[in-house]
């Protein structure tokens, strides 16, 4: 995906095929409730590093290889 791509995405705002989550150095557990959500639909787009009001906040580059 490329940069206009997902700031397409992320101007949009959340919906039921988009979801943000902060997650700058871990994975939550609403992260999982999300994915298991997409598989049960159509699919989606979960994006890291973005509050839900849509503010880019990153994911912290150090962790990054320990995200999983």
């Amino acid at each position: 995906m490329n940069i206009k791509r997902l700031l397409d995405l992320i101007s949009k705002g959340e919906n039921i095929e988009i979801e943000f989550k902060q997650s700058q150095k871990k994975l939550n557990k609403n992260v999982y409730e999300s994915v298991c959500a997409f598989l049960n639909r159509n699919g989606g787009h979960l994006i890291l590093g973005i509050k839900d009001n849509g503010t880019i906040c990153g994911v912290d580059t150090d962790e990054i290889d320990n995200i999983s």
